[in-house]
């Protein structure tokens, strides 16, 4: 039998496929955005040049861009309201209420990306100081 059919065949078997996502997020995806950008012939935009220079030094994410860094999810402070018997995070002094299965780790990593989503440097900010 063939090694370049048997590997790919026996890694797929043997490797979950959450893991698979993983590394082809992480190693596979963002070489070959890179790649296919540094193929064009035409010059990129700044903002384009922006997000494929933090490409090459950091992951791949939703925000490729340096505003991000700022936000760390283990700094993320979670409550837990004994009456309602639910967690919550404080925003400007209010409670944000999380649903009761969810983890402290994955209300972290969501108040997280909400905080990123909302930065003033952030494309997907729907807020406006008006």
């Amino acid at each position: 039998m063939n090694n370049n059919y048997l590997f790919p065949s026996l890694y797929r078997t043997l490797v979950p496929k959450f893991i698979h996502k993983k590394i082809i997020a992480k190693r596979v995806l963002p070489k070959a955005i890179l790649n296919y950008y540094n193929s064009l012939e035409e010059i990129h935009s700044k903002e384009l040049s922006v997000a494929l220079d933090y490409l090459k030094s950091k992951p791949l994410n939703v925000f490729p861009h340096t505003f991000q860094d700022k936000y760390d999810p283990t700094k993320v402070e979670v409550f837990y309201d004994i009456e309602k018997k639910m967690n919550f995070v404080l925003l400007d002094g209010k409670r944000l209420f999380y649903k009761r299965e969810m983890s402290k780790n994955r209300i972290q990593k969501l108040f997280n990306l909400a905080q990123k989503e909302q930065d003033i440097k952030s494309p997907h900010r729907y807020i406006t100081p008006e």
